[in-house]
C-alpha cells in the first residue's frame, strides 16, 4: 500500500472544478495583485475565526515578522519562544531585530511549559525583565493546550503574546477560537497545512481594526494610496491566486479537521494498545492534528521499514533550534533544554490529512512492533 505523508491530490480532487474556476477567473481578469479575492478571503476567514480582522500576507514567516514590527519590537528587545519548532518562528524574531530566549516544553503536550516560563520570569534580573517584550507560543502539531496559561502569565508581566498557529487552523479552547487567548495570532498556509494554499501564503488575525490597518500598510510598501507612503515598509502581500484558492478550501476546513481528529483518536486507540505514546485529547482543548506525532525507539529502523512498505513519515523536529549551527552565537549547549532534546530523538510523525482512511491507519499501525515500555521521556 502506498500512503503519502499528506495526500493533497486526493483532498483536492473533489473540489478541483471549484479551484480551477476560481483561478481561471483571475487569469481572465489579469488581476494578480491586490485582487478582490483577497478581501473576500480575509472576510471569510475573519468570520471563521471570530476575530475583528484578518490581514493576508506572503507567508507564515512574514506573518510573525510583521506582527513583531507592528508590536514595535526594536533592536535588542527579547522575545521568548521554544526550541522545538520550525526555524521560521525564530527567524522572524531576528529579522525584526529582536533577540531570542528559549523556554523548554511540557513533556506531554510538547508546547511551552507554563511552569518553566513562570519560574524563568520570576527569577529574571530586573534589567533583563525590562527588555523582554513578547512571547511566541507555538501551537505545535495543531494542539493549543497551555496557550491559556501562557496568556495569563503574559498579562501578569505586561508582555505581548503572539500565538503561532501555523499548524492550528480551527483549534479551540473551551469552545472558543484560540485567537481569544493571544494579542495577535499568526497563520501559515503552506500547501501541507490544514488550510493550505498552492504556494506560500499566510495571515495575521487581530482583534482591533487599528492594528489591522497598520499591518496592511506594512505588507504593502507602507502605502495608503497607490503613490502615497507615510512610512517605509515591506512587500509581503498575499497573491490574489493564493487567496482565491484559500477561499474555496476554507469551506471544507471544518470537515477536514473533523476527519483529522477522528483519525487521531483511531491512531490513539490502536497505538495505546501497543504501548506507544499517544497525544492527549482533552475536553477543554480541541487540537486539529496538523501532525500526528508518537514517540518511538529505534526510529531509523522503523522509518526504513515504513518506507519499504510504501508509507511516508516525518520527524518534527530532529534538531532543536538551540543546537542549530545558526544559533551557536546564543551560547546554548546540549542539556540546556532536556525535554526538547529528548523529543527530537524520539518523535515520529505518521501520515494524517483530511482524507486518510481507517484502513490506511490500520495498515500503518500494524507495521509498528509492540512496545513493552512506552517510549516516554
Amino acid at each position: 500500500m502506498n500512503i503519502p505523508f499528506v495526500n493533497l491530490r486526493r483532498m483536492h480532487e473533489p473540489i478541483r472544478q471549484e479551484i480551477d474556476s476560481a483561478i481561471k477567473e483571475i487569469i481572465d481578469a489579469n488581476n494578480y495583485i491586490n485582487g478582490r479575492q483577497i478581501e473576500e478571503f480575509e472576510s471569510d476567514f475573519t468570520r471563521f475565526l471570530g476575530v475583528k480582522a484578518i490581514v493576508g500576507v506572503s507567508s507564515g514567516t512574514d506573518a510573525i515578522f510583521l506582527t513583531l514590527k507592528v508590536l514595535q519590537i526594536k533592536k535588542d528587545d527579547y522575545v521568548i519562544t521554544v526550541p522545538n519548532t520550525f526555524i521560521a518562528t525564530t527567524e522572524a524574531i531576528t529579522m525584526a531585530g529582536g533577540r531570542i530566549i528559549f523556554i523548554d516544553v511540557n513533556e506531554s503536550t510538547s508546547n511551552m511549559c507554563s511552569e518553566k516560563l513562570g519560574r524563568f520570569l520570576k527569577q529574571a534580573k530586573p534589567e533583563l525583565l525590562e527588555r523582554i517584550k513578547a512571547i511566541i507560543f507555538v501551537n505545535l502539531y495543531g494542539n493549543p493546550e497551555g496557550l491559556d496559561k501562557i496568556y495569563n502569565i503574559a498579562m501578569a508581566y505586561n508582555l505581548s503574546l503572539i500565538s503561532d498557529a501555523a499548524q492550528a487552523h480551527g483549534a479551540l479552547i473551551d469552545g472558543k477560537s484560540i485567537t481569544d487567548f493571544a494579542d495577535i495570532t499568526t497563520y501559515s498556509f503552506f500547501p501541507g497545512k490544514n488550510l493550505g494554499a498552492f504556494g506560500d501564503a499566510g495571515a495575521v488575525a487581530v482583534n482591533d481594526t487599528g492594528t489591522a490597518k497598520t499591518l496592511k500598510m506594512l505588507r504593502n510598501h507602507g502605502r495608503t494610496e497607490k503613490y502615497l507612503h507615510p512610512m517605509e515598509a515591506y512587500n509581503c502581500r498575499i497573491d490574489t491566486i493564493q487567496a482565491a484558492v484559500l477561499k474555496v478550501k476554507l469551506k471544507y476546513l471544518d470537515q477536514w479537521n473533523e476527519n483529522r481528529i477522528k483519525t487521531a483518536k483511531f491512531y490513539n486507540q490502536l497505538l495505546e494498545k501497543k504501548g506507544y505514546f499517544v497525544p492527549p485529547i482533552k475536553e477543554k482543548y480541541k487540537p486539529v492534528f496538523h501532525l500526528y506525532v508518537t514517540r518511538v525507539k529505534k526510529r531509523e529502523q522503523i522509518i526504513k521499514q515504513f518506507k519499504e512498505a510504501g508509507v511516508s513519515t516525518g520527524i518534527h523536529y530532529p534538531i532543536p533550534l538551540h543546537l542549530q549551527p545558526a544559533y551557536k552565537y546564543l551560547g546554548y549547549r546540549e542539556g540546556d533544554f532536556p525535554v526538547s532534546e529528548t523529543l527530537a530523538k524520539k518523535v515520529l510523525s505518521l501520515p494524517i490529512d483530511g482524507s486518510i482512511t481507517p484502513e490506511e491507519v490500520e495498515f500503518i499501525c500494524d507495521l509498528l512492533p509492540s512496545s513493552p515500555n512506552r517510549p516516554g521521556l
